[in-house]
């Protein structure tokens, strides 16, 4: 399976804040106080 897509999860204080689908390697613009975690297929997205 190619890595042609990741899902993001942006998270303030272990909570949901927003997600969204990426199809290249820009991660977006996060506030000081959040987190991110990048899920893809094979979990090799930004290898």
């Amino acid at each position: 399976m190619e890595e042609k897509i990741a899902i993001i999860i942006v998270k303030k204080n272990d909570s949901w804040v927003r997600s969204s689908i990426i199809r290249d390697k820009n991660l977006p613009v996060l506030n000081e106080d959040e987190t991110i975690d990048v899920k893809s297929w094979n979990g090799t997205y930004f290898n």
